[in-house]
């Protein structure tokens, strides 16, 4: 369910939504920056028809995302795992 889904079904304004969903992901979940990364994993999801995709790169053990991008060529991927 989208924040624009969730948004309508409760009658609030969708940024509303978002900054709810922000702040309950950013006291949820562990900061990546401390966390004892020793395996990842990665998977890419359709996130419209067509070629969009988005790559999401995690820790293996814990599940924490690491980095969340758009894409899925080499050159994505590449320069998400330098920025970690």
């Amino acid at each position: 369910m989208s924040l624009r889904d969730v948004a309508r079904s409760l009658k609030l304004d969708w940024k509303t939504v978002k900054s709810i969903d922000y702040a309950y992901l950013k006291e949820n979940l562990p900061d990546p920056k401390t966390l004892d990364t020793r395996r990842i994993a990665m998977d890419e999801i359709a996130v419209q028809k067509g070629q969009r995709y988005v790559t999401i790169i995690r820790d293996y053990d814990c599940g924490a995302a690491l980095a969340i991008f758009r894409g899925r060529s080499y050159e994505d991927v590449r320069a998400a795992l330098l920025a970690l």
